[in-house]
């Protein structure tokens, strides 16, 4: 399995065909998270979807630090 650098890359060029891939974003991800150290399990859920290209929409739990609350 090859893994995408987020660029396009040449998968096959000659002269009679080019294949380039281009990675396109998923769209808008969700991320839930506990109560129990929210900030870390925010941050390993918001960095991959962000770096990927994608909108991420954060629901810490309602009994959660107001610490994971300021993220936004």
């Amino acid at each position: 399995m090859r893994v995408s650098t987020w660029r396009p890359g040449f998968l096959k060029e000659d002269p009679s065909q080019k294949i380039i891939e281009q990675p396109m974003p998923l769209g808008v991800i969700g991320a839930i998270s506990a109560w129990n150290v929210p900030m870390i399990l925010l941050a390993a859920k918001i960095a991959p979807a962000l770096l990927a290209g994608n909108t991420v929409v954060a629901k810490p739990a309602a009994t959660t630090p107001l610490a994971a609350l300021k993220t936004g």
